[in-house]
This record gives structure tokens, C-alpha cells and sequence, in this order.
């Protein structure tokens, strides 16, 4: 977000600077506040993001962002742009919260810490740090021959991201089978076990049985033979 002033100026060509320092304060405001609010509804609404169906929700959730923001840069309408880049921003920040609760919930309680770490860390990496500097580079190098060249390249470098975000669900759910077959081999286990001691004090039941009629019998053959 941070090159949007830079483009609302070479595109649009808003020479007025409270006006474009206006727009951006709202775009960069209200989309990640907006999204914010949405995670927590949707987060209230399955329980957390441990649940099933939260990989498939972040996943629609990043691809719907993924295709906006590919549209971003044939808007011509200056207002039309700072609506979609709004929606394109709460949608980013509803799926980043839903990333790091996938991730977090993915990993045992003595590695949430490293696990969070390692999240933010690879977000700065790969996402935050080379942006801005790629973006700058590419509109000084294009931007007479074309001025959305650049938005253009930062909005397709969207589409990795969503592949990654396919792969986490492809992931998650074979985690999640796994760990159904371990639940479901645990309780077949434990019935198994249930059933043999049944068995074994049915059987154990059975032999105290006989060798009560045993000692019964013959305490009335030592009587009857007195």
C-alpha cells in the first residue's frame, strides 16, 4: 500500500496533495480495519481457525483479492479505484489473520512461538520489504511508456501467493486425515482392549463358576458318604 499515493499522482494525475494524502489515509485505513472486523466475525462464526473449514475460507477469501487486484490496474475512474483497492485491502487483511491461525494451529504448543516468528518473518521477506522497492524500480524504468506497469507486476505477484495458500489447504487436510486415523486406529485400539478384558473376565467368571460347582459337589459326596 504504501506506492498507492505514488500511483494516484502518475495516474490519475491528482496534482492536489491533500487530496491524494486524503485518499490514501482512507484506502490504507479503513481496508485493513474493515478486514480486521471481518476475520473476527468469521472467526466467531466457525469457532477458530482450527476448524475444518477455515483453509477454504482464507483460501476463497485470498483468491477473491487475487482477482481484484488484477482488475485494479484497468480502473480509469479515480473514485471506482480507491473502492476496489478498499475491498482489495479488507479482503488481504481478513486472510492474513486466518493464515497465522492456520499456521499456529498447525504446530504443537512448545513451537506456536518459533512457528509465529517464522510467519512474520517470511511475510517481511518475501512480501513486505522487496515491494516497495520493486514497485519503484519498475515505475522509474516503464513508467513513460506505461504508467501502470508497475501496479500491474505487484498485483500478479498475487497469484504465487495464492498457490501457496492452495498448497497450505492440501496440506492441513492431510494433516487433518492423519490425525483421523490416529484418533479412529486409537478407539479401535482401546475397544479391542475392552472387549478382550471383557472376554477375559467372562472367561475368568466361567472357570470360578465350575470350580465352585466343583467344591459343591464334592462337599455333598463327603456328606452323603458319612
Amino acid at each position: 500500500s504504501y506506492w498507492i499515493i505514488d500511483y494516484i499522482k502518475t495516474v490519475f494525475k491528482v496534482e492536489d496533495q491533500q487530496k491524494a494524502l486524503v485518499s490514501y489515509i482512507l484506502i490504507t485505513i479503513s481496508g485493513p480495519i474493515g478486514g480486521l472486523f471481518t476475520s473476527v466475525i468469521v472467526s466467531i462464526t466457525i469457532g477458530n481457525y482450527n476448524h475444518r473449514h477455515a483453509g477454504t475460507i482464507m483460501f476463497l477469501m485470498y483468491t477473491l483479492a487475487t482477482i481484484i487486484a488484477n482488475q485494479i490496474y484497468l480502473v480509469n475512474d479515480y473514485l471506482l479505484f480507491v473502492a476496489i483497492t478498499i475491498l482489495y485491502l479488507m479482503l488481504c487483511s481478513t486472510a492474513l489473520p486466518m493464515i497465522q491461525g492456520i499456521c499456529l494451529g498447525s504446530v504443537s504448543q512448545s513451537l506456536k512461538g518459533t512457528a509465529f516468528s517464522l510467519a512474520n518473518l517470511f511475510i517481511n521477506i518475501f512480501g513486505v520489504i522487496p515491494s516497495t522497492y520493486a514497485y519503484g524500480y519498475l515505475n522509474n524504468k516503464y513508467k513513460e511508456k506505461n504508467n501502470r506497469f508497475a501496479m500491474n507486476c505487484m498485483m500478479k505477484y498475487l497469484i504465487g501467493g495464492a498457490v501457496l495458500a492452495l498448497i497450505t489447504i492440501i496440506v492441513r487436510c492431510r494433516q487433518n486425515r492423519k490425525i483421523k486415523n490416529v484418533f479412529r486406529e486409537s478407539i479401535e485400539m482401546k475397544r479391542d482392549s475392552e472387549i478382550k478384558v471383557g472376554t477375559e473376565l467372562q472367561e475368568g467368571t466361567g472357570k470360578e463358576e465350575k470350580l465352585d460347582d466343583s467344591s459343591n459337589k464334592g462337599s455333598k459326596n463327603t456328606n452323603e458318604a458319612n
